[in-house]
């Protein structure tokens, strides 16, 4: 006689999520909205700070039919990558809305697995429609996600919501994310995810674990909600540990802040909206950088691309390459390595969209152009990185997902002494 599950089913896309979702990510859901013409994307991806440590909560619908699609989820992670830490997974519910003959159903017998007829249309579609609704999410106090939905809804970042055919996702509906009463659901009792994961195993059509998934428990998150207003920032930097991590006083904290993870993200949330192509600097000396035939021509195929993020390379003797020009943030000595490391991958097919290959660029070069660990630097610096990283302006993590700081209250390091 125990209720186990109890959802509204009004059909309105948000209240199902609510009902399945665990209340904490359910709350922190953004809103998506279609970036592409072709391909109509709908949905709800979560904050980074809604991250978890599995992908149990990654759902993919192909108008409006559950499926399962790999490649769909890739793209929500690696939009999401460069804001989530490392070893934990975006949670979503995604809909693309396709022309039939645009998809094929018949690759298994369940029908739960497609193929779409551009491949690399689909991922990009998905992937620019995670990334419009991270960009409108902004991590900076008192910003709320109920805020970047609404500023999404009222067109200032311009998107357009696609309706589709069936009443699960064609309900016309206020794009602001509103926490229903925990009365209309199940109340929230130690039984809530034992119930909330029975039904996302129902309504996946008894969806197997993804092979990829890791089977691990949910810790709670790493993340550090240690963030200043501009006006109070007050730091005493105390000096270094291993020429790596800064030391500082910040009121009544203590913080260890990765001086290179630190830059790098600085450096990355520079460069990601400028114009790189315009900001250049012409090199004295043209540095040389040596490949092997493929790499070459990879290199060479793609120079648009390396234009794109402030790089001029051209054809030199033999197998080898000339970088003419580079971005102005960028050290002249690391150029050879990140030439080398970009053909690399563009090689190996590491990365295959375009969107994501120039981020990939940008990671790469952001990373080799930051302040290396064992590098000296001066008090002066290091009190300006560190006020640039805890005014709250840019993600607590590296662009390859690592935290940048860590902050120990005043209070807990008391106790740890047996102070208080």
């Amino acid at each position: 006689g125990r209720v186990s599950f109890q959802s509204p089913g009004d059909g309105d896309l948000f209240s199902a999520v609510y009902s399945v979702f665990p209340r904490e990510v359910s709350e922190n859901l953004l809103l998506l909205s279609p970036t592409d013409e072709k391909i109509g994307v709908s949905g709800y991806v979560s904050a980074p700070s809604a991250a978890r440590a599995s992908r149990s909560y990654q759902f993919v619908y192909v108008n409006n039919r559950f499926v399962k699609s790999k490649r769909i989820s890739a793209a929500v992670e690696e939009a999401s990558r460069s804001l989530v830490l490392a070893g934990r997974y975006p949670c979503f519910v995604v809909n693309l809305s396709v022309q039939f003959e645009d998809v094929d159903i018949n690759v298994h017998p369940a029908k739960t697995e497609v193929r779409f007829k551009n491949e690399r249309e689909a991922f990009s579609a998905v992937y620019s429609s995670v990334k419009s609704a991270l960009a409108a999410f902004s991590l900076k106090p008192p910003k709320s996600v109920e805020l970047a939905n609404e500023e999404r809804a009222n067109g200032h970042i311009q998107r357009e919501q696609t309706s589709f055919s069936t009443a699960f996702f064609e309900e016309k509906r206020d794009n602001t994310v509103k926490t229903p009463s925990e009365k209309s659901f199940l109340e929230y009792s130690p039984e809530g995810d034992t119930a909330r994961e029975d039904f996302a195993y129902a309504v996946s059509v008894k969806q197997e674990e993804s092979e990829y998934a890791p089977k691990i428990s949910e810790p709670p998150a790493a993340e550090s909600s240690f963030t200043l207003q501009p006006e109070t920032l007050s730091i005493r930097i105390i000096g270094e540990a291993f020429d790596t991590y800064i030391v500082a006083q910040c009121g009544t904290d203590l913080l260890l802040i990765d001086k290179h993870a630190a830059h790098e993200r600085v450096l990355y949330e520079k460069v990601k909206n400028s114009d790189l192509e315009s900001a250049r600097q012409i090199l004295l000396e043209p540095v040389i950088v040596p490949l092997s035939v493929a790499e070459k021509t990879a290199v060479l195929e793609n120079s648009e691309l390396f234009l794109s993020i402030g790089f001029v390379i051209e054809d030199f003797a033999d197998r080898d390459v000339a970088v003419r020009e580079i971005p102005t943030y960028f050290p002249a000595k690391a150029v050879s390595d990140a030439v080398i490391r970009a053909a690399e991958k563009l090689l190996g097919g590491g990365v295959g969209i375009e969107p994501k290959e120039r981020e990939w660029l940008l990671h790469s070069t952001a990373c080799r152009a930051a302040i290396k660990a064992g590098d000296k630097t001066s008090n002066e610096e290091l009190t300006a990185l560190c006020k640039q990283i805890l005014a709250g302006d840019i993600p607590k993590y590296c662009p390859h997902g690592r935290p940048v700081f860590v902050s120990v209250p005043q209070k807990e390091l008391e106790s740890r002494f047996g102070r208080i």
